[in-house]
């Protein structure tokens, strides 16, 4: 399995902590990007890639001088005016076409017992890993679910539907976590459907929620593991929070 992670964005929202890109802000002393590299050498994940765009050139500077990680930048030349969909593209066409593929934001923590239970659980259809308890996060990020958050509605261990508005809390189980894996015999497929329906333009859900409609299978694998988005300049001082009483 190789692994993609997704770099391109501008992350405007975390402007104001003076970064040149939101994947380089500092969690334990390492990057988020240093950390998400870090779990995949130690997962045995050979393949690692970074697709770049918004000052990708700090990132790339940022693995200058670590030789022992063998790292593959994909450039974004369109990250203005693309969105995610496109980076996906770019990732799918850019890996060996015989290997599965799992995509990861960039911005977001997890551990290498997220990497190693997607691993052994990787097949033949798209998988989505979906967080159990997702609404302790929000909590702790003082953001209003309603607002923000994005609804994720199953059936069978399978998405019906996603990215949509929340209407009732209640209904919602699982959030959307900023991973999908794609298994080798479905990237071509991916690859053209992305073409020919012109969805450069597409954030991570909406991309899959097209998938979905149009006959592509997505199930869901349950995590129950530490797991944080960032998204604004208050999220490090909430992610402390959040992982110091994560560990009681």
């Amino acid at each position: 399995m190789d692994i993609v992670f997704l770099a391109a964005g501008m992350g405007t929202r975390l402007s104001k902590a003076k970064l040149k890109h939101k994947c380089l802000l500092k969690v334990y002393k390492k990057s988020l990007i240093m950390n998400l590299v870090e779990n995949a050498v130690k997962s045995n994940i050979k393949n690692i890639n970074i697709v770049t765009g918004h000052n990708g050139e700090y990132i790339e500077k940022h693995f200058k001088n670590l030789k022992h990680l063998e790292i593959k930048f994909i450039k974004n030349n369109n990250y203005k005016t693309s969105n995610i969909s496109y980076s996906i593209y770019l990732a799918l066409l850019s890996t060996p076409k015989h290997n599965d593929l799992l995509i990861s934001y960039s911005d977001i923590y997890y551990k290498k017992s997220l990497l190693k239970l997607i691993n052994k659980k990787k097949g033949d259809k798209i998988l989505l890993p979906v967080l159990l308890k997702w609404n302790i996060v929000w909590n702790y990020r003082k953001e209003n679910i309603l607002e923000d958050a994005e609804n994720l509605a199953t059936k069978r261990n399978y998405v019906t539907e996603i990215g949509g508005k929340i209407s009732n809390i209640s209904d919602v189980k699982y959030q959307y976590m900023g991973l999908i894996f794609i298994p080798k015999n479905l990237k071509k497929k991916i690859v053209k459907f992305i073409k020919i329906k012109k969805l450069n333009k597409l954030d991570g859900t909406k991309l899959i929620n097209k998938l979905i409609n149009n006959k592509f299978d997505v199930k869901i694998l349950k995590y129950n593991g530490p797991w944080y988005e960032f998204d604004k300049g208050k999220d490090k001082k909430n992610f402390a929070r959040y992982i110091k009483n994560y560990s009681l």
